[in-house]
């Protein structure tokens, strides 16, 4: 009950990613879309959880097989106990894992198992999956539905190292 309120926690804050989204998805400007990454890394670095619906797979010799298929590695299988994260197909053929920022988000679609994860660890891991073009929030909610290429995720990543650099020079 204590890491489902830790969890819970760890999701406030989110709306403003929604914010951010839906000003992006209205005038879709340069401006905008930094915003948007800014307030993802913001919610990053706040320690701020997103929802991913979970797939779970059975415990036997089948599960290295799904896990390689699925584009993880066994090593990948093994850190999230034998959780393979739901991914969506999008239009123009690419495949995204999906993740959502608010609970409401996750009833909107077909039903689940959720499970939070911190977004930084799914930004990081996102590359290890090979079948895997990056991330769809929201992805029932046009309005609130942002794709996070791996390209983008990159320069988050990217983004946040330089910002984390420069703070330490200045201390």
């Amino acid at each position: 009950m204590e890491n489902n309120m830790q969890a819970m926690y760890a999701l406030i804050g989110n709306e403003k990613i929604e914010e951010a989204v839906s000003a992006f998805q209205k005038n879709g400007t340069e401006d905008e879309l930094i915003e948007v990454l800014e307030t993802i890394r913001t919610r990053m670095n706040d320690g701020g959880t997103v929802i991913v619906p979970i797939e779970k797979t059975s415990e036997d010799s089948s599960q290295r097989e799904y896990a390689y298929l699925s584009g993880m590695s066994p090593e990948e299988m093994d850190q999230i106990g034998g959780d393979v994260y739901l991914k969506i197909r999008l239009n123009g053929g690419k495949q995204a894992v999906a993740a959502f920022t608010l609970p409401e988000e996750t009833s909107k679609g077909p039903d689940a198992e959720m499970k939070p994860v911190e977004i930084r660890g799914l930004l990081e891991r996102i590359f290890s999956f090979r079948d895997v073009d990056g991330i769809i929030l929201n992805p029932w909610t046009r309005e609130k539905s942002f794709f996070l290429e791996k390209s983008l995720i990159q320069l988050l990543l990217q983004v946040d190292e330089e910002a984390k650099k420069e703070e330490e020079k200045e201390e």
